[in-house]
């Protein structure tokens, strides 16, 4: 791997399920998000079966490697303003753009092409780094919400946070 090829956006295709599910199950990429471990090929596929016209997967990838992706699900009846998001990049190629260039694509598809006021995402009100890296874009700490995820064995704050 070359952290340092050119990196392309593409939308997801049905060879990326392993990929992500890889970025997904390493340590660093995964501590910081709301996702559980040991989340194989079996649980990528059964979430690659439940997409629908609502949701859109953004793929950022050189020539040979997948190195990250972007989730956009757009909610339905009288949410359909809004949508909930999230970002996952390998930990080799955190800090090299391809985050913000993911999450600029999720806001340009957001805003610009499907007309969203609110896009949503949820974090552990401890990680720092996506904190700061998500104020960048406008997207601000909303409210806190107390014990609202598991990890190492107890539960956390979580932030939920958006951009309008």
């Amino acid at each position: 791997m070359n952290a340092t090829s050119p990196l392309n956006l593409r939308a997801v295709n049905l060879g990326d399920t392993a990929a992500k599910c890889a970025i997904r199950d390493r340590l660093g990429e995964r501590y910081g998000t709301l996702g559980v471990p040991f989340a194989g090929d079996a649980t990528g596929s059964a979430n690659r079966n439940r997409l629908n016209a609502n949701d859109h997967i953004i793929i950022a990838a050189t020539s040979d490697t997948v190195t990250g992706s972007a989730s956009l699900r757009c909610l339905t009846g009288h949410r359909d303003h809004a949508a909930s998001f999230g970002v996952m990049e390998a930990d080799v190629w955190q800090r090299k753009g391809g985050g913000t260039a993911l999450v600029a694509a999720l806001i340009d598809l957001a805003d610009i092409w499907l007309g969203l006021r609110r896009n949503k995402l949820n974090m552990f009100a401890e990680n720092r780094p996506n904190t700061a890296f998500y104020r960048k874009f406008g997207l601000v700490p909303k409210t806190q919400l107390t014990a609202y995820a598991l990890r190492d064995d107890a539960l956390s704050v979580t932030l939920l946070t958006a951009w309008l």
